[in-house]
């Protein structure tokens, strides 16, 4: 009797079907970085300088640049301004225009002469909790402006879509702490409306392409 339950157990095992553990899941690949190079010709820097007695606003050219990107995110990029390239747009008179511009290449300004370029690295980017149309990140790095470093922040709206990567916004920055001090309230007195303000604003337009 029990040679026989021996032989019975030993076919229903034969015949029960083989099982296999299911495969384990390949792990998600990591998204690679990739470097964007900037196209100057379609990237834009625009310049608002504001007074006691009104503003004045420009461009300035970029030089070169690139930024890094991962997935859809920006995760870094390094630029290269061209300060000699300052200019003026909102006086229309050629005098008073050439005077403006000679006075912001000049020592008491940007300093050209000794400084003609100035560069910006992005040290960290964070989405913004509550994104706007204007605004879905926060852009944060070091400027350096007549051989002066200091971090800058400000939201910016950045893009990347298919070969392309695109970021805008508006930088507010403190010239002072550059060592522009020219008619600053800070450091003069009773400038009446020669009075200028310390915070002059970029507004920025950058195009990469990947």
């Amino acid at each position: 009797m029990k040679i026989a339950l021996m032989i019975v157990s030993a076919l229903t095992l034969a015949a029960a079907p083989a099982v296999h553990a299911a495969p384990k899941a390949a792990p998600a690949k990591a998204a690679t970085s990739k470097t964007a190079q900037l196209d100057p010709a379609s990237s834009t820097l625009t310049w608002t300088g504001k007074k006691l007695a009104g503003s004045h606003t420009g461009s300035i050219r970029l030089k070169d640049g690139k930024i890094e990107v991962k997935g859809t995110e920006i995760v870094g990029g390094q630029f290269t301004i061209d300060m000699t390239s300052i200019d003026n747009k909102d006086l229309t008179d050629a005098t008073w225009n050439k005077k403006l511009v000679g006075h912001l290449k000049a020592d008491d300004f940007f300093a050209v002469d000794k400084f003609p370029v100035a560069t910006f690295t992005i040290t960290q980017i964070k989405k913004l909790a509550t994104p706007t149309a204007e605004a879905n990140h926060e852009v944060t790095g070091n400027l350096t402006l007549r051989d002066q470093t200091h971090p800058v922040t400000f939201p910016a709206l950045i893009e990347v879509k298919a070969g392309s990567a695109v970021a805008k916004g508006t930088v507010s920055i403190d010239r002072t702490v550059f060592g522009i001090r020219y008619n600053s309230g800070q450091f003069f007195k009773n400038l009446g409306d020669k009075l200028i303000d310390d915070h002059f604003q970029v507004a920025l337009d950058l195009n990469a392409k990947l």
